[in-house]
């Protein structure tokens, strides 16, 4: 475990979150972080946000009569991201571009398949956790929408 590298808060949210947990059956099975030896270590856990989810709801509003604020809870699927520097082992498929012009790119598979080659050993067994596999859904994002009323008034100066 590299709890070594982390900064003294983030070990101390660490341990208050495994001895207390947020209650998500799959986080244990889906967050690879301290656990896969190429996933970068990082907390509190990150997600990947992916497609919406029905529309918008409209959760509170507040104003003044000259500006309102409404606030919006956006459905969304997410999955706990894993990332490595270069891929993300949440999104195994996604490609990245090789080279400055844009049209070469590799995939995370393609990549250990050509490292494996270059020390001359067996292409490894790949651990991935796919979004499509493991993801989620639920109010993820709030969208928050000003209405300026003062525009609506003449104004003299």
């Amino acid at each position: 475990m590299k709890l070594q590298q982390l900064g003294l808060t983030e070990k101390e949210a660490m341990t208050a979150h495994m001895a207390n947990p947020t209650g998500f059956g799959d986080e244990e099975e889906v967050m690879m972080a301290y656990k896969h030896p190429e996933v970068i270590g990082h907390w509190p856990p990150r997600y990947i946000i992916g497609k919406t989810r029905g529309q918008p709801v409209e959760g509170k509003t507040h104003g003044n009569g000259l500006v309102d604020i409404r606030l919006f809870e956006v459905e969304c699927d997410w999955t706990y991201s894993n990332p490595t520097g270069l891929y993300n082992l949440s999104l195994p498929d996604k490609t990245v571009k090789t080279s400055s012009y844009g049209y070469m790119t590799t995939s995370y598979k393609k990549y250990k398949l050509d490292q494996a080659q270059a020390q001359g050993v067996e292409m490894p067994d790949l651990i991935t956790k796919p979004m499509i596999n493991h993801k989620q859904s639920g109010p993820v994002l709030l969208k928050v929408v000003f209405d300026d009323n003062s525009l609506k008034f003449e104004s003299k100066i």
